[in-house]
């Protein structure tokens, strides 16, 4: 019994409350902020290496696209070229902001644009191929001749086009390849790896055909040579063999020769059907086992085409050579050293299209392509990084991979001697105050001791010895710092400098700026709530969600919380990014119930921010389950009906008794309210209600609503809420809900009706000014329980 009179107390709590804290949480605030721990300027970025992250994501796609074709996965063959597109559209992007011609650039757009087209050949002809075949071997089955030759020549016409959009993405993707290698990009691994697998897949399309070539009166291919093991530079004599269906030879005929896919040459058969070509090994082979084929396209349409089986052949692994010279042999900052030299074979012939990389002490440069000739020229640049005094410098060949024919080399250990020079670095004066999360400006110039512009050097602030930003000095070596200010800076006065630190026995050395002063002031931060419930159930999870912002409402990131409920901790967390936390604690545990207020605490760790307690606003925690909760309201709300109808009937006859009984003369009004200014000391609460109250029941709604702003006002002096005599009532009423959110439902009619009694010519109802004192009833009660918990 006493469990069900406990229940029935909290849904009357609950009834009430739910009247007297609508909208206490305030809506969310979302701010994008920078985290002041990570801060630094937008850094340069490296052109080239996201011109080859993009090929390397195309040739990625490429190979999922073929592997995707040989598994018969033609969805992911779709979603891959989908990708593929995107990739090479960026690729397009990033190339067109190059120092190139707009032919150049053509050429480049028009070879990817053929290749692209041919890949989307494969993926789309060869699902339609797969169709084709299933339906081919199904009319085998049943025996259907004409729909199996229908199909067998539906199947032929589809695998050329697969045949030739391979052998063009061959010749594209390789002329893509020696593109990027002209840019310097090394793609040769991604680009075997890719063609490989697209090999494989046609090679299995090639079995499929071979009898349905057979069967449409088709012809067979047979390819040889007279050596399988090879050196570049050797000549290998390629031979085949034309025959028709019946095994008789095809003469006139012309058979096409490849070796890696290129055309090696062509020739005519003769009587007996054979032909040959001779084809010499060059250096440009890219690894040690490659593969030869032939093909025959007829121009009589009596004859199909054929394809040979693959021929593999072994060419030898060769040692380079590499040379260098070094001009001029003495430099410093802000000179341009050329470095060249020859890459050849053993036996001096010159290496086309190998990249040659330079190290100078230890630190990579370049790389650099070979020309024709085998040559290669890099201009050094010595920077502010590049190391100085005496260094040694090397060009070097590295294996693409492991089965290149062309062994790496190194080029013999050359001088070259780079004066080291002192710098200037100069930072102009910043503002005098800060406060944490202000956007600040920081410039400067950096120079050698010489007065020539240093370019390219990273500049780093410092504020308090934290990194507050840093720059990149341009062509004339200014540098401008854009950042916000870190919230671990101590308060008070604290010295501001700019250094550049390129590292010991460099080109130019580091220096730092002249200390600047500024005073760095501590700011009140504010919690920004998402929304909170009114009401939970055990079953329930309480979720806490909001955002730590500054004084100008930029988030604030990375700073620990608490959040608890009534004084119980419910959980801790840390401000992401955007300044935004989360906190979710399961109310089954039976550690909270009743109505409590939701807080959070932010420590104050002696930085630019202060900490502080910040309500979330009130809610209630049922003790008992939704059903049974469902249960009790019903009976409790026809409780209240019940008695709501009663006291009504009884008012209703009281007042018709008044009008029989009472002589129809009104009381005199109450005098005036007083514009004297009054005090909290001795303030009579129940006196002031009582007074209201009599002013409402003799019909002076205007003067009762005038009385229960004062009455208010009163009361958040008392417990210290209290506002300038100048304020508002609107300024009033931001203060009191600013410092707690479950004032604002019960003040709201209280605040409007006021501002039409000052203001406006607009008549208070009876109800309105009862509204009204039910306000003030709520308040008293609200701001008497914030007082209780405080002390």
């Amino acid at each position: 019994m006493k469990e069900a009179l406990r229940s029935a107390a909290y849904i009357v709590l609950l009834f009430s409350f739910l009247v007297a804290s609508f909208a206490m949480a305030p809506s969310s605030a979302q701010v994008v902020h920078e985290d002041p721990g990570n801060l630094t300027s937008i850094k340069q970025v490296d052109m080239d290496y996201r011109i080859l992250m993009a090929m390397a994501d195309m040739f990625n796609s490429m190979e999922q696209i073929a592997s995707c074709l040989n598994s018969s996965d033609f969805n992911g063959a779709r979603l891959n070229y989908d990708r593929l597109s995107g990739s090479y559209d960026s690729f397009k992007a990033l190339i067109e902001r190059l120092d190139m011609t707009d032919t150049e650039y053509g050429d480049i757009v028009n070879i990817g644009d053929l290749a692209m087209e041919d890949i989307r050949t494969l993926v789309f002809e060869s699902e339609n191929y797969s169709v084709y075949y299933e339906k081919y071997e199904e009319a085998l089955r049943d025996d259907d001749r004409d729909a199996y030759i229908a199909y067998a020549v539906s199947l032929q016409e589809t695998y050329r086009e697969i045949s030739e959009a391979n052998r063009n993405v061959w010749e594209n993707v390789t002329a893509i390849k020696e593109s990027a290698e002209n840019m310097g990009h090394d793609v040769n691994r991604l680009y075997s790896d890719f063609l490989l697998v697209l090999d494989d897949y046609h090679g299995k399309l090639e079995e499929r055909e071979k009898p349905i070539d057979v069967l449409l009166g088709g012809t067979r291919l047979e390819i040889s040579s007279d050596k399988k093991e090879l050196s570049v530079g050797d000549d290998v004599r390629l031979d085949a063999v034309l025959t028709d269906k019946d095994g008789l030879p095809v003469s006139g005929s012309k058979v096409s020769f490849y070796v890696e896919n290129r055309l090696a040459g062509t020739a005519v058969t003769d009587p007996s059907g054979r032909c040959y070509v001779v084809y010499r090994i060059p250096l440009t082979i890219f690894k040690s086992n490659i593969k030869a084929y032939s093909e025959f396209r007829p121009e009589k349409e009596a004859l199909s085409p054929s394809i040979s089986d693959v021929l593999e052949l072994n060419v030898s692994e060769e040692s380079t050579a590499l040379s260098i010279n070094v001009y001029p042999s003495n430099a410093s900052y802000g000179d341009t050293v050329t470095v060249s030299g020859m890459l050849c074979t053993e036996e001096g012939a010159g290496i086309f299209g190998k990249p040659v990389r330079i190290f100078l002490n230890g630190v990579p440069y370049g790389p650099v392509r070979t020309a024709e000739d085998g040559s290669y020229v890099y201009s050094l640049n010595i920077g502010p990084y590049t190391p100085g005094g005496t260094c040694e410098i090397y060009s070097e060949y590295t294996r693409s991979y492991s089965d290149d024919i062309l062994l790496g080399s190194t080029s013999r250990y050359a001088s070259l001697d780079v004066s080291m020079q002192d710098s200037i670095l100069t930072l102009g004066d910043p503002d005098d105050i800060f406060t944490g999360g202000d956007d600040a400006r920081f410039e400067g110039v950096l120079k050698t001791f010489s007065g020539l512009p240093v370019s390219g050097a990273k500049v780093k602030i410092y504020a308090d010895g934290v990194v507050t930003g840093t720059g990149t000095t341009d062509n004339d070596g200014r540098y401008v710092v854009q950042a916000s200010i870190p919230y671990n800076i101590l308060p008070g006065t604290q010295q501001i400098y700019s250094e550049f630190s390129p590292g010991p026995n460099t080109a130019v050395h580091g220096s730092k700026s002249d200390v600047c002063e500024a005073i760095f002031k501590v700011s009140d931060p504010a919690v920004m709530f998402d929304g909170m419930p009114l009401v939970l159930f055990p079953e329930d999870t309480l979720t806490v969600n909001g955002t730590l912002q500054n004084y100008d409402g930029k988030a604030i990131p990375g700073k620990p919380l608490n959040v608890s409920f009534s004084g119980i901790v419910i959980g801790t967390t840390v401000t992401d990014g955007e300044g935004k936390f989360n906190v979710s604690y399961a109310v089954s545990g039976g550690d909270i119930s009743g109505i409590g207020r939701v807080e959070v605490f932010l420590d104050d760790d002696g930085g630019l921010l202060s900490g502080g307690v910040y309500n979330g606003g009130f809610l209630l925690v049922m003790p008992v389950g939704k059903a049974q909760a469902a249960i009790l309201f019903i009976i409790v709300l026809a409780v209240v009906i019940a008695a709501a109808a009663w006291f009504g009937g009884l008012r209703r006859h009281m007042r018709d008794r008044s009008r029989v009984v009472k002589p129809a003369v009104l009381e005199p009004l109450p005098e005036p309210v007083s514009t004297e200014v009054l005090t909290t000391s001795g303030y009579d609460f129940d006196k002031s209600v009582a007074d209201i109250t009599r002013h409402i029941e003799s019909g002076d709604y205007r003067g009762s609503i005038k009385l229960i702003y004062e009455a208010v006002k009163m009361l958040a002096g008392k417990y210290g809420l209290e506002t300038p005599d100048s304020a508002t009532h609107r300024e009033f009423y931001r203060h009191v809900v600013q410092k707690d959110m479950s004032l604002e439902e019960p003040l709201k009619p209280i605040i409007s009706r006021y501002e039409v009694v000052s203001y406006g010519e607009g008549d208070i109802s009876e109800d309105e000014a009862y509204r009204a004192l039910d306000g003030l009833r709520t308040i008293n009660i609200l701001m008497g329980s914030v007082s209780e918990d405080t002390e």
